[in-house]
């Protein structure tokens, strides 16, 4: 029988050598294994005007700019990418992460402005960590690539005696390569996307060969490749050459060879701008500039700019040359302060206050680039934040009880309404918790200011890089409030910006108008051929929807609204919730889900299960929404008991609470099969 991570009932992570070697596939509790498939973006062709950043220029950092910079004009550089995010929170594996969540009323670290996020990597003292499913399903269904760590680390010398073990030369059961294919393994079977290597200890002096570790490096890093396509290797900056850990803080021949051997280097954070003047230029003779992910720690702890709030002023320095970032510790924004300010603070730390112009620093957001959302054939988001005070499916309520799951966090907006510490809407938009469609969030509207030219009010909420097919349809669910004494619309609606993919930078805008004539309780707006409704003729292939948001035209004796009004919006009533929106090809084909039962596993804790039928994945049909390996067609399934809501399931089982691990079947269970597309099929027993 194959040795089980060490872990928990709610997590897997390996310990030690040992286990790595133990560690078999069939191991893998389904529980533990992320079900979200990594949803490709689409590559920007060019920087977006529109978007919330707004690039720093080529002064640089204080007494790094050329000799002549002072008399040639600032020059806008381009923005840093890739940025990656290092997740090191409270030691890690916290109950909140559980896949199938907590109930619980707490606030929680999330990560919200996935927009700006390339790769998510997430760090515990473990010796292999093994991202949560949670993560990597919220990241996946972002375009967030999601790496795991493995660690080799240990003053009391613990770390060399574990790297002997691996690098043995005359072990008779294991060589090294052995351990790399068990790394590749993990990834691939608990669906996530990489490797961050740290070696925080030295190899034993007798075994240690910098020949034999870079081979390591790229042997690991090509069965990656091979195995998990699109996954990345990244080492960190500790062990040099001469098998000392000494932090070089930038790019050095001490750390070359290992960066050489993987697809990027994560530096120490120590660095200043001389040592990212030489890692530049020693990058540039490798034509990898962009491989070099500049750390910066945001607890500060010797870091440029001394971190927190003043990020950007590392950022700053690293933009100036060229070369790619790394955050560690965004936690902090929880970690460090009153957690009933996270939202206040996290928002500034990454998109700044709503006038950037009285910032001490700029946000992360002036630095890096605003990137799109879903991927070329598929859209979806029911606002959801990943916790609750109540949960719905399809606007009935299901349950009261607050809630936690990571996991069910969906693809918030990626406009902030900012340019360059200026409003760019003129609508207010909020995530409101008193109504929702789907899960426990829905988007609330509410009017800010009307342009006075062309009597409209719009506010942008998604950057797509969509492609329109005769096969694209929409649907969008919303809620019109009663109207007010104040407001005078005369048309609500979701607008779409059109661009040609060999024209990019000249979009055309279309309408959508939703219907009104009920209000206060759930619409659907269902468009079967967007392509016909939108009148898209003109050499549609090469057509691309780039941006999606609210619009509210109004009647003629409409009177211009405050421009003073607060922008928070909190004195204003919203006039429209979103509950839901999704664009895709065709509707997924039609399952059904069967056969519940119950069966106790390991530990004595009781799972309920059930099969998809058709098998979905033995059918091997076109696709155009997501499919999991996992889950095929269904991106989470909804269990209940006798009516009432139990939680969510990312797998085709569910761990029952200890209290009802006594049922038997066919008291009353029925699970809620939720497809990629929020459409929902309910069990057959």
């Amino acid at each position: 029988m194959a040795a089980s991570p060490t872990g928990t009932p709610d997590f897997a992570f390996l310990e030690s050598v040992e286990e790595l070697a133990q560690w078999h596939p069939s191991s893998a509790s389904p529980l533990h294994i992320a079900n979200t498939p990594l949803l490709p973006r689409t590559p920007t062709k060019a920087p977006d005007s529109s978007s919330a950043r707004k690039p720093g220029t080529g002064s640089g950092p204080a007494g790094s700019a050329p000799a002549d910079a002072a008399s040639s004009a600032p020059i806008p550089l381009p923005p840093i990418s890739p940025l990656v995010v290092c997740h090191d929170f409270k030691g890690g594996y916290l109950p909140h992460e559980a896949v199938q969540g907590v109930e619980s009323s707490e606030m929680v670290y999330t990560c919200e402005y996935l927009q700006f996020m390339d790769t998510f990597i997430y760090f515990s003292h473990k010796r292999v960590v093994i991202p949560p499913a949670s993560w990597t399903n919220v990241m996946h269904k972002n375009g967030v690539a999601v790496l795991g760590t493995f660690l080799v680390e240990g003053g009391d010398g613990r770390g060399t005696s574990e790297l002997m073990k691996m690098f043995d030369p005359d072990s008779e059961t294991t060589n090294a390569a052995f351990f790399a294919n068990q790394l590749v393994e993990i990834a691939k079977t608990y669906g996530f996307d990489g490797w961050l290597l740290n070696f925080e200890s030295r190899f034993p002096r007798e075994i240690f060969d910098c020949f034999v570790l870079m081979s390591w490096i790229d042997y690991l890093r090509d069965e990656m490749h091979r195995v998990v396509p699109g996954s990345q290797v990244i080492w960190y900056d500790s062990l040099t050459v001469s098998n000392v850990i000494h932090y070089q803080n930038g790019l050095t021949p001490s750390n070359q060879p290992f960066f050489e051997a993987s697809d990027s280097i994560f530096t120490n954070y120590w660095w200043n701008p001389d040592r990212l003047r030489e890692t530049s230029v020693n990058a540039a003779r490798l034509h990898r500039k962009k491989g070099v992910l500049s750390g910066i720690d945001v607890f500060g702890r010797g870091t440029y700019g001394g971190g927190g709030f003043h990020v950007g002023r590392a950022l700053e320095a690293i933009q100036h040359y060229g070369l790619a970032a790394v955050i560690f510790g965004p936690g902090w924004t929880y970690e460090c302060h009153d957690i009933r300010d996270f939202w206040k603070n996290d928002r500034k730390f990454w998109i700044g206050e709503e006038d950037t112009h009285h910032e001490a620093s700029k946000p992360i957001a002036s630095y890096v680039e605003l990137l799109s959302t879903g991927s070329s054939d598929f859209f979806y988001t029911n606002f959801s934040r990943g916790f609750g005070k109540r949960f719905w499916i399809r606007g009935e309520l299901k349950s009261s009880k607050p809630w936690v799951n990571l996991g069910m966090q969906s693809v918030l907006p990626t406009f902030s309404g900012k340019k360059g510490g200026q409003r760019m809407d003129t609508l207010n938009l909020e995530l409101d918790e008193e109504h929702a469609f789907s899960g426990g969030w829905s988007l609330g509207i509410s009017e800010r200011i009307a342009d006075s030219v062309n009597n409209i009010s719009v506010c942008p909420l998604y950057k797509l890089a969509l492609s329109i097919r005769k096969t694209t349809y929409m649907r969008v669910q919303y809620l019109l409030r009663t109207k007010l004494g104040h407001e005078s619309h005369s048309e609500v609606g979701i607008y779409i910006d059109i661009e040609q993919k060999n024209d990019p930078g000249t979009p055309f805008r279309k309408h959508l108008p939703l219907p009104d004539s009920t209000r206060d309780r759930w619409c659907e707006l269902s468009v079967t051929s967007l392509l016909d409704r939108l009148q898209v003729k003109a050499n549609f292939q090469n057509s691309e929807i780039v941006q999606l948001g609210v619009y509210c035209k109004h009647s003629a004796e409409h009177m211009r609204l405050d421009a003073n009004l607060p922008s928070s919006g909190a004195t204003q009533t919203p006039f429209l919730h979103l509950g839901e929106i999704v664009i895709s090809g065709n509707p997924p084909s039609p399952y059904a889900i069967t056969s519940l039962s119950q069966n106790i596993v390991a530990g004595g804790r009781t799972r309920l299960s059930w099969k998809i039928n058709p098998d979905a994945l033995e059918t091997d049909t076109p696709r155009e929404q997501p499919f999991s390996g996992v889950t095929g067609p269904f991106a989470y399934f909804v269990v209940s008991l006798q009516g009432e809501w139990q939680g969510v399931a990312f797998a085709t089982e569910f761990a029952l609470p200890s209290a009802n691990k006594q049922a038997e079947p066919g008291l009353g269970y029925t699970v809620d099969g939720v497809y990629w597309d929020g459409s929902v099929v309910s069990s057959v027993c």
